[in-house]
C-alpha cells in the first residue's frame, strides 16, 4: 500500500480540487496540453538520454507486451460481440477493457514499485504498445461509427509519428547510441520540465474523474472493469514468468495490463460516436479497483521473490 497509495491519493487530491472550484475546465485543457506535448516527453527524453540503448532494446519483451496487447483486444472484442446485443455500446466496452492509462498511472506505480526513475521497460512499453492502444482504438471505434472508408495506414502512421512521446524518444535515441553528454544547463531545465509530468498528470486524472456515470449500464461497466484490471494480469503474468523475464520487467508487465483504463479512451469514445457514459464509468470503477487490486499484485510478487 505504501507502494502505490501515493499515486491514488495524488489523484483523490486533483479530484477534491476540482470539486472545490481550485481546478477548473480550461485549467485542465491548458495543463494536459503542457503534460502531453512538453513534460512527459521531456521526461521521456530524458530518461532515453541517461540509458544504455543496447540493454533498453529488449525484442523479447517488446514481442510480448504488443502481443499481449493484440491478443487481448481480439479476445475481448470477440467476447463483447457475442455477449452485448446493442452494438452501439461494444465499442466503449472494449476500449475501456483493453486500453490502460500506462503513461499518467502505470509509469509512477511502476517507479515507486522498482524504486527507481529510470526503468528501460516502461520506455519500450510507451514506443511500442501506446502506437498499437492508438491503432486498435482507431479500428474499434471507426467500424462501429460507420466510418471505416476513412481508415488508412498513412493516416495510422502519421498519428504515430506526430506523437510527441514518440518524437521525444526518437530524438533521444541517436545521443544515447552515441553516448553523447548534453550541456548541463540543457539536461537541468529538460529534467526541472520532466519533474512536472507526474505530479501534474496525477491530479488531472482525478480532477477529470466524474462518479455520476457509473448510474446506468452497471453490468457491463463491472465486467470491463473486472476484465482490465484484474482478468488480463491473471491471463498473462504466468506467462511472463514462465518465459523467463526478469523481475524488472515482470513488474512492468503486470502494472500495463493492471493499470485502470486511459482517460483518453472517453474522449476517443466520445468523439467517434460511441457511448461516452459506459466509458467514463470504466475509467471511474478501474481506478477504484486498482488502489485493491496492484497493492495485492505487488504483494504477491514480494511472497514469491520476483521483487
Amino acid at each position: 500500500m505504501n507502494i502505490v497509495l501515493p499515486v491514488f491519493l495524488v489523484i483523490l487530491f486533483g479530484y477534491i480540487l476540482r470539486k472545490n472550484g481550485v481546478i477548473t475546465k480550461e485549467f485542465i485543457a491548458t495543463a494536459t496540453t503542457i503534460v502531453y506535448y512538453y513534460a512527459l516527453p521531456a521526461k521521456l527524453f530524458q530518461n532515453v538520454v541517461e540509458s544504455d540503448f543496447y540493454s533498453l532494446f529488449n525484442i523479447k519483451f517488446i514481442l510480448f507486451t504488443t502481443g499481449a496487447t493484440v491478443l487481448s483486444f481480439i479476445l475481448i472484442w470477440a467476447f463483447a460481440t457475442i455477449l452485448i446485443k446493442d452494438r452501439s455500446k461494444i465499442s466503449a466496452f472494449v476500449h475501456g477493457a483493453y486500453r490502460g492509462n500506462y503513461v499518467y498511472i502505470g509509469l509512477p506505480i511502476t517507479q515507486n514499485i522498482l524504486q527507481t526513475e529510470i526503468i528501460p521497460s516502461s520506455i519500450l512499453i510507451i514506443a511500442f504498445v501506446l502506437p498499437i492502444y492508438n491503432i486498435l482504438s482507431v479500428i474499434l471505434l471507426s467500424y462501429y461509427s460507420g466510418q471505416r472508408d476513412k481508415l488508412s495506414f498513412g493516416n495510422l502512421t502519421l498519428s504515430i509519428i506526430k506523437n510527441p512521446m514518440i518524437v521525444a524518444i526518437l530524438a533521444a535515441l541517436p545521443i544515447s547510441l552515441l553516448k553523447l553528454e548534453l550541456p548541463f544547463s540543457i539536461s537541468k531545465s529538460m529534467n526541472y520540465i520532466g519533474t512536472l509530468a507526474t505530479p501534474m498528470a496525477l491530479l488531472l486524472v482525478g480532477a477529470s474523474i466524474r462518479f455520476h456515470t457509473f448510474t446506468s449500464n452497471k453490468k457491463l461497466i463491472i465486467s470491463s472493469s473486472i476484465i482490465k484490471v484484474m482478468i488480463q494480469p491473471l491471463i498473462f503474468i504466468p506467462f511472463a514468468v514462465l518465459f523467463g523475464f526478469h523481475s524488472q520487467d515482470i513488474v512492468t508487465i503486470y502494472v500495463m495490463l493492471a493499470t485502470p483504463t486511459a482517460m483518453n479512451a472517453y474522449i476517443m469514445t466520445k468523439k467517434l460516436g460511441g457511448d461516452g457514459e459506459i466509458s467514463a464509468g470504466i475509467i471511474v470503477l478501474t481506478v477504484l479497483l486498482s488502489v485493491v487490486t496492484i497493492p495485492m499484485g505487488a504483494y504477491i510478487f514480494k511472497l514469491l521473490g520476483i521483487i
